[in-house]
C-alpha cells in the first residue's frame, strides 16, 4: 500500500524550491503518495509534477489572516488522511499538535532560526521583540516534544533540536546539466531572492552604479520587501542597466545565471545571516558562475576552500564595486572560479546526500510497525 504524506505551508508558494522541487519531488521518486497544501497566487493555474496532488491555499497579504489560516490548517490537513504531515512554518505548530492527536506523524521543518529573526522584524515594536522570541522558543519547545520528528536546515539550527528523530537536511541545490563554458564575454551580475535592505540591495545597486560601465547590467530577481526600497533602487539606478524582473520561474533565473559574470549574495551581518547557508550561494555555484559574497566565517570556510569567489564587507558598496570590477577585468580567472564552484556542488554540496537523510527519517516514521 502506498503511504500518503502531506507537505503543508500557509506561508510559502506551492512551487517553493525546498518544499516542492526538492522535498515533494524526492518523495514522489521514493514511491510516496504526495499531497501538497500551500499558497497559490490569485489567477495562477499551477500544474504540479505527476504524483503530486495540490491543495491550493489563498495567499494572504494580511499577517493576521495568515496566522488565522495557520491555526485552522489542521481542518483541511486532517481531511487528507496522510500518515505523515510535514509542516514548514512555525505558525503551524498549534495545528501540528492537533494533527498528532488525530493520529498523524508530524515533522517540523525548521528553515530558519526563527527566534533570532524576530529581532529583525521591523513590524514588531522593539519593546515586544524579547517577548516574541520567548514565545517562539516556547512554541518550538512544544514542537520538539509533540512532533514525531524535526528537520533543521543548518547545523547551527540543528543544535537547538537534539534527539533521536532530529536531523539536519541542508538546503543544497539539485545540480542541473553541466553549463556550457563557451568563452563568450558574460554581460553582468545577478541577484535572486527577496529584495530587502538586510539582504544588501542598496550595497549591490550602489556598487554596480559605481562601476560606470555601460556594457554590463545588474539583474534583480525577486519581490521587494517594501515599495520605498523599490523606489530608492529606481532613483539610484537612473539610466543604468539595473533590471528589476520581479518573481520569475526557476527556468528563467537559471537561464540568466548561465550568462552572468557572477552571482551576488551580500547579506548583512545579522545574527540570522551570520549562521545561514543561503541557497542562492549554492545555486550560483551549481550554475558554474563565481560568487561575490559577504565575508562571514561560515561562508569563508566554503568559498576559500573551493576558491569559487570573492569575499567582501557587505556594508561597503565600494568593496562590492571593486569585486565586480575584478571579475570583469579577470574573465579567465572568473570562469575558473565558476568551474571550481560547480565541481564542489556536484561532489559535495548537493541535494542527493541531504535527501538520503530525509528519506531515512520518513521511513522510520511511516513504517506502520
Amino acid at each position: 500500500m502506498t503511504i500518503r504524506v502531506l507537505q503543508l505551508s500557509t506561508v510559502h508558494r506551492w512551487d517553493d524550491v525546498r518544499i516542492y522541487h526538492k522535498v515533494a519531488r524526492s518523495l514522489v521518486a521514493a514511491g510516496y503518495d504526495v499531497h501538497l497544501m500551500a499558497t497559490v497566487d490569485a489567477g495562477d493555474q499551477p500544474e504540479p509534477a505527476e504524483g503530486i496532488t495540490l491543495h491550493a491555499l489563498p495567499a494572504h497579504a494580511s499577517r493576521l489572516r495568515r496566522i488565522a489560516s495557520s491555526l485552522m490548517a489542521w481542518v483541511r490537513a486532517g481531511s487528507i488522511r496522510a500518515r505523515v504531515v510535514h509542516i514548514h512554518d512555525p505558525e503551524l505548530i498549534p495545528s501540528a499538535l492537533v494533527l498528532r492527536l488525530l493520529g498523524c506523524k508530524v515533522i517540523y521543518d525548521v528553515h530558519e532560526d526563527y527566534p533570532d529573526k524576530i529581532r529583525e522584524k521591523a513590524w514588531i515594536p522593539r519593546c515586544l521583540r524579547g517577548v516574541g522570541r520567548t514565545a517562539m522558543r516556547l512554541m518550538e519547545w512544544c514542537a520538539v516534544r509533540c512532533c514525531s520528528g524535526t528537520i533543521a536546515a543548518t547545523n547551527h539550527i540543528g543544535r537547538r533540536f537534539p534527539g533521536r528523530r532530529s536531523v539536519v537536511v541542508r538546503n543544497f541545490p539539485v545540480p542541473g546539466p553541466e553549463p556550457a563554458f563557451d568563452g563568450e564575454l558574460r554581460d553582468g551580475f545577478v541577484y535572486a531572492g527577496l529584495l530587502s535592505v538586510s539582504r544588501g540591495v542598496q550595497e549591490m545597486v550602489s556598487g554596480f552604479v559605481g562601476l560606470a560601465d555601460e556594457s554590463v547590467r545588474l539583474d534583480l530577481f525577486g519581490r521587494f520587501s517594501d515599495p520605498e526600497l523599490e523606489s530608492w533602487v529606481a532613483r539610484r539606478a537612473g539610466e543604468k542597466s539595473v533590471r528589476r524582473h520581479g518573481w520569475q520561474d526557476r527556468a528563467v533565473i537559471d537561464s540568466r545565471l548561465r550568462g552572468a559574470v557572477a552571482g551576488l549574495v551580500v547579506l548583512h551581518p545579522t545574527d540570522t545571516y551570520l549562521q545561514s547557508l543561503p541557497i542562492k550561494l549554492f545555486e550560483y555555484m551549481a550554475a558554474g558562475i563565481p560568487v561575490i559574497a559577504s565575508d562571514f566565517p561560515t561562508w569563508r570556510d566554503i568559498i576559500d576552500a573551493e576558491q569559487c569567489g570573492l569575499l567582501v564587507d557587505p556594508l561597503d558598496p565600494a568593496a562590492v564595486r571593486d569585486a565586480m570590477r575584478w571579475m570583469l577585468d579577470h574573465p579567465g580567472e572568473s570562469v575558473d572560479m565558476g568551474r571550481r564552484g560547480r565541481r564542489a556542488v556536484v561532489e559535495r554540496y548537493n541535494w542527493q546526500t541531504e535527501c538520503a537523510t530525509m528519506l531515512d527519517l520518513y521511513r522510520s516514521l511511516a513504517d506502520p510497525g
